[in-house]
């Protein structure tokens, strides 16, 4: 017989550490791709109705006034709302970055990172103001429409 090679069936644990390394990397990258395309589209899609429905009434002639009397502090603070929204979105998005890199360099130095408590709290409470910013903001564009058509009629 030849020579008998050993059968290691446990992969070193310095490649799992790389491979793992390697997947949290991969989760990062997925993390922040997806977290800023969804900010992006809910703060362009809230901006473009309310920016849209101020836009059309100034294309109607003889009751633009009326209509922008009545609808147009709701658009305008739907606005400010969606603005506020893409703030809040940012302010998650940097903070679950910031967690990530420490958490991947504590990895790669064999330490163990626990995010910390005003880290944890923070994207809790922008996880869940957030979305209800958002619905505000999206209940403010239906208000304007409830009352402009109230004005016309």
């Amino acid at each position: 017989m030849g020579i008998e090679e050993e059968v290691i069936l446990e992969p070193p644990l310095a490649d799992f550490r790389v491979r793992r390394a390697d997947f949290l990397k991969e989760l990062v990258f997925n993390a922040y791709t997806q977290q800023a395309e969804y900010g992006r589209w809910v703060v362009a899609a809230l901006l473009t109705t309310h920016g849209g429905a101020l836009l059309a009434i100034t294309q109607v002639e003889d009751d633009a006034k009326t209509l922008f009397s009545a609808s147009g502090p709701w658009l305008i603070f739907g606005l400010f709302l969606a603005l506020i929204t893409g703030g809040l979105g940012w302010l998650s998005f940097t903070t679950s970055c910031i967690a990530y890199v420490k958490a991947m360099d504590a990895h790669e130095r064999g330490a163990k990172h626990i995010a910390g408590r005003w880290t944890l709290r923070l994207l809790s409470a922008v996880l869940f103001i957030a979305p209800v910013v958002a619905l505000a903001s999206a209940c403010c564009l239906l208000a304007a429409g409830w009352k402009a058509s109230g004005a016309l009629s």
